[in-house]
């Protein structure tokens, strides 16, 4: 399977590419996670994305605000091309799984 990417979009619309190069992946503002976000809504381990076969999976770690995909709350989520994933408060910073992005 290709290199698996996802577009970072911040609240101001800045944007930027990630490459999921190693599974677990690790989301939240632990400075042992892989994407730390700075922002005390999110929890120092929010989330982890995973995968089995060719299949990714975001997996909410227990967050205290929640993750969601495609604006719904998920304890486990597959995930496919296009799924639009919030780490906190919907509408503020969110990521896009994309593995057809190149970096």
């Amino acid at each position: 399977m290709r290199d698996l990417t996802l577009l970072l979009v911040s609240y101001d619309g800045e944007q930027s590419t990630l490459v999921l190069d190693h599974f677990p992946f690790t989301v939240g503002k632990g400075s042992d996670c892989d994407l730390v976000f700075i922002d005390r809504r999110v929890s120092r381990h929010h989330a982890t994305f995973t995968r089995e076969g060719d299949d990714v999976y975001i997996v909410d770690e227990r967050s205290r605000r929640g993750t969601f995909v495609n604006g719904e709350p998920i304890d486990r989520c597959k995930l496919k091309r296009g799924d639009k994933i919030e780490f906190e408060a919907q509408g503020v910073e969110w990521v896009l799984f994309d593995p057809e992005r190149l970096p």
